[in-house]
């Protein structure tokens, strides 16, 4: 990647989701030069992996019909973005909710804050507690989250069957989860 962002958090997400180097503005043309051809050189030789590099499965238990559901998101190297598996069902992610989603799998049954949210998956210079719940309202709707409208209260209902509202502000997924075996979902 070749950014003028700077900030860790930009680094280290993008490292981690797929991004073979991070070089930042202003650069070297020799250095970038050199940081090409390294990359260039692992992958002449096998030692990139292509594939999937990131792959959750969960299961949810529908608490009104007891009915157990999967969901498997995994980050597609090659495609660069996110796909989940909601019971066998095959969907694609915006980065911004692959992220999301991700945030919440790795912390099941964790009471997330918006603050906490921002602080680790927007970035303070783009979150503010309505961003949080506009990703988190795309987010259910890419997964088909039911939200039923409270007539009495005038409020949408948005305990769903994987991201739950909890009391005090929080959001929390609703689920086991575990790594992928290295086929993936």
């Amino acid at each position: 990647m070749l950014t003028k962002r700077k900030d860790t958090y930009e680094k280290t997400w993008s490292l981690e989701t797929g991004a073979d180097d991070y070089v930042t503005k202003p650069y070297d043309g020799q250095e970038l030069k050199a940081r090409i051809g390294a990359v260039l050189r692992r992958y002449e030789t096998g030692n990139i992996v292509l594939a999937k590099a990131y792959c959750l499965t969960g299961i949810v238990i529908d608490p009104r019909t007891k009915q157990q559901h999967t969901i498997c998101l995994q980050w597609d190297k090659q495609k660069g973005r996110y796909r989940v598996w909601l019971n066998s069902n095959e969907k694609f992610l915006s980065q911004a909710e692959g992220k999301l989603l991700r945030f919440f799998m790795e912390r099941p049954d964790e009471c997330l804050s918006s603050n906490t949210i921002i602080e680790s998956v927007i970035g303070w210079e783009r979150g503010t507690p309505d961003a949080v719940k506009t990703r988190i309202y795309r987010l259910r709707q890419a997964l088909g989250n039911r939200q039923e409208k409270n007539s009495e209260e005038g409020n949408d209902k948005t305990d769903n069957l994987y991201i739950r509202n909890e009391p005090g502000g929080g959001y929390v997924f609703s689920g086991s989860v575990e790594p992928c075996d290295s086929d993936g979902c």
